[in-house]
């Protein structure tokens, strides 16, 4: 028997997505907790799911719009999509027209999240004009349908797209136009992705994915510390060209690429807030020179020229 509420479950694993609403299911398997925000042309719906034991979970259709779907953690699942079989894991994700009904096989005990957007014509009929192939495609394709051969890996851009949209830190009136330019954004870029055929190029198993996965975590948790990548390939206990293939084909850079757009980042805010480039530079673990060479890389000009500019 299941319970439902309003709240989030306890111990709850993953983020709270601000201005959504929550609806949370409790029974002898886990819990399921859904966060959905509707937008004008979109929605956005973040899953997270802590699975005692296998479970199997049918969801509902819609024909209308095409709706992205990304598997952010957790083990390999199993799932049919009208007939059509697919495996996915973490890091896949797909494209369908409408929103197909689904029968979704969770075959080990753990966490799980998973983040999809659903998109009105209103908002991809503009985009689908610059990809005319895909525009095709989902006129071809029927409704409440996979599209064919649409399952791609995501980039490092694509998992920090998400993340942004799940920690977004605006003010309520200005959530609404923040996450559908997030939302637009995705789908630019899955098609982006998909044009460029990335294909994944190496083999690797559940607990591989999660030392990628705990590598990104450690970079990230403190950008000053340096870790050269035989450090790095060791404390995840693999050897050094297949960690620099698996970062890569997890997060769309090396590890040192990686660090540097943390860093840069970082620093960014820092610039806006009124620091100094030496000290913004040090805060991130860089030299004063670093961070102009990284600025210029990035905008074509220095800190200096850009700020005289505004």
């Amino acid at each position: 028997m299941l319970h439902w509420s309003g709240e989030l479950p306890e111990n709850f694993t993953g983020k709270r997505l601000p201005g959504g609403k929550v609806y949370t299911a409790t029974g002898d398997f886990g819990w399921i907790c859904v966060q959905i925000y509707n937008g004008r042309s979109f929605c956005i719906q973040y899953t997270v799911i802590s699975a005692d034991h296998p479970l199997h979970i049918q969801t509902g259709s819609s024909a209308s719009g095409l709706s992205l779907s990304a598997h952010i953690i957790g083990d390999n699942i199993a799932a049919e999509i009208k007939q059509v079989n697919i495996n996915s894991r973490a890091m896949d994700w797909y494209l369908c027209k409408g929103i197909p009904a689904s029968t979704i096989n969770i075959k080990k005990k753990g966490a799980y999240e998973f983040f999809s957007c659903w998109y009105t014509p209103m908002l991809y009929s503009g985009l689908l004009s610059y990809f005319p192939d895909y525009q095709r495609m989902v006129t071809a394709t029927d409704p409440c349908s996979i599209m064919p051969d649409m399952i791609n890996r995501m980039n490092n851009e694509a998992r920090e797209n998400i993340e942004q949209i799940l920690r977004c830190e605006y003010r309520q009136d200005w959530r609404l136009p923040y996450y559908e330019s997030k939302a637009e954004d995705l789908l630019f870029l899955y098609f982006t992705l998909k044009s460029k055929n990335n294909n994944v190029n190496e083999a690797y198993n559940q607990a591989e994915a999660e030392k990628m996965h705990a590598i990104a975590a450690l970079i990230t948790g403190d950008i000053t510390k340096h870790y050269t990548i035989p450090e790095l390939s060791k404390i995840a206990g693999i050897n050094t060209n297949k960690f620099k293939i698996l970062f890569k084909q997890f997060y769309g850079k090396g590890s040192l690429e990686y660090l540097a757009e943390k860093r840069l980042n970082k620093a960014l805010e820092l610039l806006d807030k009124g620091e100094m480039v030496k000290y913004a530079a040090i805060e991130v673990g860089w030299r004063p020179a670093d961070l102009i060479n990284a600025y210029k890389k990035r905008f074509g000009i220095t800190p200096t020229q850009s700020k005289k500019k505004r």
